[in-house]
Order: structure tokens, then C-alpha cells, then sequence
């Protein structure tokens, strides 16, 4: 059922019409969750499950250029862009963008600098300062330092004394919580039974982590109400270990002991709240365990510590009687030059030499197979050869760039063959002519 439209009030629920038009884009053309294949019906096999960091908590820059471009009602502000609609009067210190344009709130780059949008870490709390991301005069504390900057009247939501952003600069518990209902409604509308989030989406880190954790009891049972009315549950949960700048030197590999047992008591909270959410998997996903040269690292020391993580894990799961699956997503680079999860194969040498391969699978996102050069399918169908598939994110790259775009599959024939793998695995349905090469093969 659809909740009650609060954020998204002119739209209505997307239904299944193979005959719209061309001018109804809020339909479903092609996918009907009943119509039957295989001997399954679509909702069956296509488990939709739209991510919720990308789609309510991503800004809108293109990775380091250009302003924050989206317009979301539920965090109460606007862009910098319809504030400001491109006036140049960011220029504080200077006409052109400097290091006095984001230095204005004390004499030099310190917490206090980035700190200003609002008490709690979040994403947008450390990019503040960046030169790379939108110049806000909104941060500036006007009452510091004599400054009275020309700015625009404020309207409704926006507090340009308080240092207000497009999200309101705040990273408050009341905000999180708007965002939640948003996007419950979002996933509702859509029709979809499933969405995929992490720890850090649904509240924000507090001074303590005490508070934090009361902070994320209070966030997840709310995500269990809305959940009980949308019908929905997450396809997979995580534990957010790249975000905070704890975690720049890695989570489970850094060399740091406290960062170690930081992350160890995050994931056990995590999975946690994976419980009481009902989440089908449990993710782990480590950007930054890795290295930029191997005679930075004790490489096999740095991988012992990944294995001891993954074993309490498994650990923790059954003494806590989670059900769902443990899942981890290889990735080769970015933001580290290399890591030690790279791909399928890598992920699955690590599991079997720690002895952990019959308590995980993989989580394969092709793009990341189109960043090392391969074809689009290549771990997909290495994963399932070894019995190992457990997820498979639809997201593609350009191979020309040397990172992610999170985009879904633009290739109709790199999506068949992924599918394809998908369906066999779940049919165990080999053609004659497959098995005879198979036999060939093995002789």
C-alpha cells in the first residue's frame, strides 16, 4: 500500500500500461510483476531494490565539479543554484573562489570550519570546505568577524544566520527522519518490495557513541513502521565503513587498532538493526581497505585482520539468530589504487584460505568488472560458476572512465547475458549443447 503522499503529492502510484503513450513517462511498459516466466513471475525475478544513499542523500555534484544541483522538498531548502540563481555573491573575501571564500568562519582550516552547517557528521559536514563543492555563503556566520555579507531574503526553511545549506546544513535527527519518510513514500510509489540502505542513512553520527546508537534505536523503529505499511524490507543492510574520516586509512585493514574495533562495533550494531529490520542481506563493502603500494602494507597482516572481521561476523550471526545471507561486493580502486577485494576471484581466495567460504557469497556490481577492463558479465558468471553468487547490482561504468558512474545497464546485451547467469543458476537449466562443452572442457 501507498503511504500518504506528503513529499510526492502529484504522484501517483506507477502501474504496469503496455499501451501508454508517449507522453505518459509515469508508467511501467514493459515489466508486469505478475506476468509469469520460467516459471516465475517478474517480482519474482527482477528484486528491484533502489539504494537509498544514492537516491536521498547524494547532493547532485558531479563528482568534484559543478554546484549541488538537487531540489528536495523534504529537507526543507533549495539548491545553491535556485537561491542564488547564479549570482557571484559568494565572493566574500575575494571576487574569484579562495581560500578566504571557506576560511571565513575562523583563521584557519579547522573543525570549526566545517562544523558550521550542524552538529552531527554527515557527508555534507566535511565538504563544506572543499573547493570543489558549491561556495555557500550561507555557511558564513554573519555575526563573525564584523561581516555583514549582501544576501538574498531568506524564505521558507532557510536560516541564512544559523548557516543553512540547500539541506537546511543541518545534520539533525528531525532531518534524517524527513528523509526517511520521503523515501518510504518514494519506494511506495514505485510499487517495488524491497530497498537497500546502510547504518549512516538512517541517522547521523553523534558526539558519543552512545548517542549515536540511541540515535539509530529511534531512527529504526521507525523504518519498521513504515515498513509494516509499505510492505516492504530491505534487500540488504550495511554498515557504513568509508564514509567517516576514521576510515580513511581503511576499516577492518587500518592499521590503527581503535579504527579496528570501531568498525568491529559498528558492523555488530549494524547487523543488529539488520535483524529487527527483517533484511534479506548483510553487506560488506570496503572502498578503503586497501593500498596505494605494497610496501606501505604488511599485506598479509592487513588480510588476517579482514578475515578475523568476517569470521566474529559470522560468529555474531548465529548467536543472534539473523537469518539473511552474508554477502561482501569485491571493488577494485577508488578511492585506493588497489584493494585487496578486487574482484570475484580475489574475494573468493580470501573467504576459502580463512575458511569462510561456506558462510559468505558475493555481492557482484558489473561496473566494477568494466573498471579493470573486462566485460560487463565477467565476475557475475565467475562468482556462479563456484557456487558463490548471492547478489547482482544492475549499475555500469564507461570503461574509458577510471571509476564508477552508477548508472544502470545501457547495454541490452551485457544485461541478457547477467540475467541469463542469473536464471540458470536458479533453474540449474543447462542446454545439451552447454553441457556437452562443459564435458569437452573438463577432459
Amino acid at each position: 500500500m501507498a503511504l500518504l503522499p506528503k513529499f510526492f503529492p502529484s504522484v501517483n502510484q506507477i502501474k504496469y500500461d503496455p499501451d501508454a503513450g508517449p507522453e505518459d513517462n509515469m508508467v511501467f511498459r514493459h515489466y508486469n510483476p505478475t506476468e509469469t516466466v520460467h516459471g516465475r513471475t517478474m517480482e519474482e525475478w527482477f528484486r528491484f531494490s533502489p539504494c537509498y544513499f544514492n537516491m536521498f542523500r547524494y547532493f547532485g555534484t558531479d563528482d568534484h565539479y559543478g554546484y549541488r544541483t538537487h531540489i528536495r522538498p523534504w529537507d526543507e531548502g533549495y539548491s545553491w543554484t535556485a537561491r542564488h540563481h547564479g549570482r557571484a555573491n559568494y565572493d566574500m573575501g575575494g571576487k574569484y573562489m579562495d581560500k578566504s571564500t571557506y576560511d571565513l568562519g575562523c583563521k584557519y582550516m579547522d573543525k570549526s570550519t566545517y562544523d558550521l552547517g550542524g552538529k552531527y557528521m554527515d557527508k555534507s559536514t566535511y565538504d563544506v570546505g572543499k573547493r570543489s563543492m558549491s561556495p555557500h555563503r550561507a555557511y558564513v556566520d554573519v555575526g563573525k568577524g564584523g561581516m555583514s555579507p549582501h544576501v538574498p531574503l531568506p524564505f521558507d526553511g532557510y536560516d541564512d544566520r544559523k548557516g543553512r545549506s540547500w539541506e537546511t546544513g543541518s545534520r539533525s535527527l528531525s532531518n534524517y527522519k524527513r528523509r526517511m519518510q520521503a523515501a518510504f513514500e518514494f519506494f511506495s510509489k514505485l510499487g517495488v518490495r524491497y530497498y537497500s540502505a546502510s547504518d549512516r542513512d538512517f541517522a547521523p553520527e553523534g558526539d558519543t557513541w552512545e548517542e549515536t546508537n540511541i540515535m539509530l534505536d529511534e531512527t529504526t523503529t521507525m523504518a519498521c513502521n513504515l515498513q509494516q505499511q509499505s510492505g516492504m524490507r530491505p534487500l540488504y543492510f550495511a554498515a557504513d565503513l568509508f564514509s567517516h574520516p576514521r576510515y580513511m586509512n581503511g576499516a577492518a585493514t587500518n592499521p590503527e587498532f581503535h579504527v579496528f574495533a570501531y568498525a568491529c562495533a559498528q558492523v555488530k550494531r549494524a547487523m543488529d538493526m539488520a535483524k529487527r529490520l527483517q533484511a534479506q542481506n548483510f553487506v560488506f563493502f570496503h572502498p578503503r581497505d586497501g593500498y596505494q603500494n605494497p610496501l606501505q602494507r604488511q599485506i598479509y597482516r592487513d588480510i588476517q585482520h579482514l578475515g578475523h572481521l568476517y569470521r566474529m561476523a559470522a560468529q555474531y550471526k548465529d548467536k543472534i539468530g539473523y537469518k539473511g545471507h552474508l554477502l561482501i561486493q569485491p571493488k577494485p580502486f577508488d578511492p585506493l589504487r588497489h584493494q585487496y577485494e578486487c574482484d570475484a576471484m580475489s574475494t573468493m581466495q580470501i573467504l576459502r584460505h580463512f575458511g569462510m567460504e561456506r558462510s559468505y557469497k558475493l555481492y557482484i556490481k558489473p561496473a566494477w568488472s568494466r573498471m579493470m577492463g573486462r566485460p560487463y558479465h565477467h565476475d557475475v558468471y565467475m562468482a556462479s560458476a563456484f557456487s558463490m553468487l548471492g547478489l547482482v547490482d544492475t549499475a555500469d561504468s564507461y570503461p574509458e572512465v577510471k571509476g564508477t558512474s552508477d548508472f544502470c545497464a545501457a547495454n541490452v546485451r551485457d544485461a541478457t547475458l547477467v540475467m541469463k547467469c542469473y536464471m540458470e543458476q536458479k533453474t540449474r537449466h543447462f542446454s545439451r549443447v552447454e553441457w556437452t562443452m562443459a564435458m569437452v572442457a573438463s577432459l
